[in-house]
């Protein structure tokens, strides 16, 4: 009779296991085979957010801002150095996210307010002066209202005057490079002057000094267009003749002007300058190595390999294209690379320790398989 009761006992139990274990298999709400989660650092600070589970490529429904006394929650970030917020306006098709919580204490927040006032305070008079003595650049420009702290704020265009083997007036040849909103009106550069050549004017289009120049948007290049004296038989130069066969000058015809990281893409800049003259390329005023660039003709092509602008700051560059009759010269931007190609690079490099997976199904597997040993073991004693 006993053996009995324990044989109906055990397969009850195996019975319950059999019937709880699927009921279990969704532990988590939301939780499915195919979702992906989203869980939450709270970086020492504030109640434990429960995990998030979603469809792949759907958004993720915002939590309510933790709290924590002494501190301030300042968002979700996707790295450690809290550098990158997190938009949950955003598709997840990562298997696993990770956010990290910001915090900044209160103390702080307070005396940072106080500091800003009392500079404000101190500048206002300085500010009002400021403005009522604008140079006359900035009475060029369309915006001659703007006040320091606007101009900061706005995006600045680089216009760039190649004097393409001549000098200026201090006796130097780098280029001049002048900044200003895109839209804004500049006075056109003056003239460099050259050994053996006339000045002609400056290509891009054709510009003479002291013309006004509207700002376009991604910036500009201007290169002296130079023409070759000829002697009469006094040997004094002729300045006359005007042939466009000529006219010479050194400069980017074509160009990348924007590359943005993580792309594996290389960026060329074509110069109209001869390629036999070519002899190397700066940027930022600092040769490079010639591994980190590949040229070749058509008139001269120089294009940089993706892993030496990956080491660029994020900004823009001048671009120097050296020959022996002088220079060329480009601007190249440097831009970050966007969360949605980030979560992806990181979704195929590092895969974060997956948290509540089938280690939960172990005990539930153990009790059935122990069940099951019982019963047969009791069934082939009472044969016995």
């Amino acid at each position: 009779m006993k053996k009995q009761f324990l044989s109906l006992m055990l397969c009850t139990v195996l019975l319950i296991t059999v019937m709880y274990v699927p009921v279990c298999a969704n532990k988590y709400p939301g939780e499915t085979e195919d979702s992906v989660v989203v869980m939450f650092n709270m970086n020492g600070h504030g109640k434990p957010i429960q995990n998030i589970y979603i469809t792949p490529g759907s958004t993720v429904p915002a939590p309510p801002d933790p709290t924590a006394a002494g501190y301030t929650f300042c968002g979700w970030y996707t790295d450690q150095n809290l550098t990158n917020k997190f938009n949950f306006q955003t598709p997840v098709f990562s298997e696993q996210t990770l956010l990290h919580a910001k915090w900044e204490t209160t103390s702080q927040q307070e005396t940072t307010f106080q500091q800003e006032t009392t500079f404000q305070q101190e500048t206002t008079f300085q500010q009002e002066t400021t403005f009522q003595q604008e140079t006359t650049f900035q009475q060029e420009t369309t915006s001659q209202q703007k006040t320091t702290s606007q101009q900061e704020a706005i995006s600045l265009e680089t216009v760039i005057f190649n004097p393409a083997g001549g000098k200026w007036w201090d006796g130097t040849t780098s280029p001049r490079i002048i900044t200003a909103e895109a839209g804004d009106t500049i006075t056109i550069a003056e003239a460099p002057t050259r050994e053996g050549y006339v000045f002609k004017y400056w290509e891009g289009s054709e510009y003479h000094p002291g013309d006004k120049y509207q700002v376009q948007a991604g910036g500009h290049m201007f290169t002296a267009m130079w023409a070759k004296e000829r002697l009469t038989d006094s040997n004094k130069a002729d300045q006359t003749d005007t042939s466009p066969m000529e006219l010479v000058g050194i400069g980017v015809t074509q160009h990348s002007p924007v590359w943005t990281k993580g792309s594996n893409e290389s960026a060329s800049f074509t110069s109209n300058a001869v390629f036999k003259d070519f002899r190397h390329v700066k940027v930022d005023d600092k040769i490079v190595d010639e591994g980190n660039y590949d040229v070749k003709e058509g008139s001269t092509i120089v294009s940089f390999k993706s892993t030496f602008l990956e080491r660029l700051s994020v900004g823009r560059h001048l671009v120097e294209i050296v020959f022996t009759s002088g220079s060329a010269y480009g601007i190249i931007e440097i831009k970050a690379q966007d969360n949605q190609q980030t979560a992806e690079a990181a979704k195929s490099s590092h895969v974060l320790p997956k948290t509540g997976g089938s280690s939960r199904y172990y005990p539930w597997l153990t009790m059935s398989l122990l069940s099951i040993g019982g019963f047969v073991f009791l069934t082939s004693k009472k044969r016995g």
